[in-house]
């Protein structure tokens, strides 16, 4: 047997250990964290940072991140840090994020309770919009993501409003593959997605307007009529003739009418 055969014969060997989910753990991985707002805020020195192999408990899940997308959300949350809404205000100074949640993951060690749902090896995809107990948290923002070499999955996944948010896989697929699941879903769904041309009957209309703006810059055709009209309209920042308009044409139709300048007190129910 030549040299090259048996570097190749050990590279499967790798390969094959690797698949089954029977290699050597680390006592360290790397990681991305976002620090705050900015490229300058993304890992140490524009390097991924060293950080210990996470732990897991009895209602948990140790994964391994085979693949991970960049998604163009990602790059927004790296743009405005701790600023952008679905972090409501953290402060990653103190309480770094770790992005990424186009991922394709496969269990390497099952926590006590849960070893009659998941197994080692099984292979998995994360529906990334987690909400829990009412808040919605999405891995990637409040739980930590995909730009790790190893994560822990808990009971915001395992438990989540919806249900499990974990999605199984077949084992023949690629891990890229399985990695572009989650962008993939969102072109079929933009082709899919009946839109609504007008405004709902019986639902809430929100008019945001310009300060200052001309009447003759805005329009109202059709939508806020005697047989067909919302229930209530929430009016933010919208000019003093148009408003006017609307203001009388709500209370002729019995429509609850609402002025609200800015997003304080907004209540869109």
């Amino acid at each position: 047997m030549t040299m090259e055969e048996r570097a190749r014969m050990r590279t499967d060997d790798v390969l094959k250990l690797y698949r089954e989910a029977r290699h050597k753990l680390p006592t360290k991985m790397l990681a991305w964290r976002l620090h705050g707002a900015g490229m300058e805020q993304f890992g140490k020195g524009r390097q991924p940072e060293e950080i210990p192999l996470p732990e897991y408990g009895d209602d948990e899940l140790l994964m391994r991140v085979d693949a991970v997308g960049v998604c163009f959300s990602d790059v927004k949350i790296i743009s405005l840090g701790g600023a952008h809404p679905r972090l409501y205000g953290r402060d990653l100074a103190k309480e770094p994020i770790i992005p990424g949640h186009e991922v394709s993951l496969t269990v390497l060690g099952v926590g006590e309770k849960l070893r009659d749902r998941f197994k080692v090896g099984e292979r998995y995809i994360v529906q990334a919009d987690i909400y829990y107990k009412g808040v919605g948290l999405a891995y990637g923002y409040m739980l930590p993501g995909g730009y790790e070499q190893y994560c822990v999955i808990g009971k915001e996944i395992l438990y989540g409003d919806d249900g499990c948010y974990l999605i199984p896989v077949k084992e023949d697929c690629g891990y890229a593959e399985i990695a572009l699941s989650e962008p993939w879903a969102c072109v079929e769904t933009s082709y899919s997605i009946e839109t609504r041309g007008g405004i709902k009957p019986g639902g809430t209309c929100w008019v945001i307007g310009t300060p200052g703006a001309r009447f003759d810059e805005y329009a109202l055709s059709h939508g806020i009529e005697r047989d067909g009209h919302p229930r209530k309209i929430v009016a933010t920042d919208v000019a003093g003739a148009f408003r006017i308009v609307l203001r009388e044409r709500s209370r002729a139709l019995g429509i609850e009418y609402v002025e609200v300048n800015g997003l304080d007190g907004l209540d869109l129910e």
